[in-house]
């Protein structure tokens, strides 16, 4: 039996097709649904993104300072603070 050898863009689509599987069952496999009572663990105070405004508001600050210039914590400029 003689084997025919597969297109160059039939390989492609073939590996194309295969990846896209294996990222969708990857994908899939970080769903997790949780049930009522483990949901408490995300609610906890660590787990928020901002704990106190007051803390919040004071670690901008410091890091304005630092790094000597106004919306540094946006990444708006990257400034050595010279000027």
């Amino acid at each position: 039996m003689i084997k025919t050898r597969q297109s160059s863009s039939a390989q492609i689509w073939r590996i194309a097709a295969k990846t896209s599987v294996l990222v969708l069952v990857l994908a899939a496999a970080g769903c997790v649904h949780l049930k009522p009572w483990e949901r408490g663990e995300l609610m906890q105070e660590c787990m928020q993104g901002t704990v106190d405004p007051l803390s919040t508001a004071l670690d901008v600050h410091v890091f304005r300072t630092r790094e000597a210039m106004l919306g540094a914590e946006t990444g708006a400029g990257v400034s050595c603070g010279c000027n």
